[in-house]
């Protein structure tokens, strides 16, 4: 099933339930500078992470998504895209 509502054709595009990544937390949001992100609890050291503006840009990415340091962007909303196999979970988070 394809979610109905998309942050820009790029998200659409590729939001299938099948492929989904659950059991994600991200902690604090909003951040200030970094975003903790956990897998069933614990960190999220097997994901590889993507961060996107919400025009699709992506923005930086890489391999270790347990800490991931924010504190460059500018104030705004953005979204998080974690991968494990091919797995994917896209998470909308806040940079204040």
């Amino acid at each position: 099933m394809v979610d109905s509502v998309c942050e820009t054709w790029l998200f659409c595009a590729f939001d299938v339930d099948e492929n989904e990544l659950s059991g994600i937390t991200i902690y604090p949001n909003p951040s200030h500078s970094i975003i903790r992100v956990e897998h069933f609890d614990q960190p999220a050291v097997n994901a590889a992470f993507s961060v996107y503006d919400l025009q699709g840009r992506m923005l930086f990415q890489g391999d270790d998504a347990s800490v991931v340091d924010v504190s460059v962007l500018a104030t705004g909303l953005y979204i998080l895209e974690l991968r494990i196999g091919k797995q994917v979970s896209r998470l909308r988070f806040e940079k204040v």
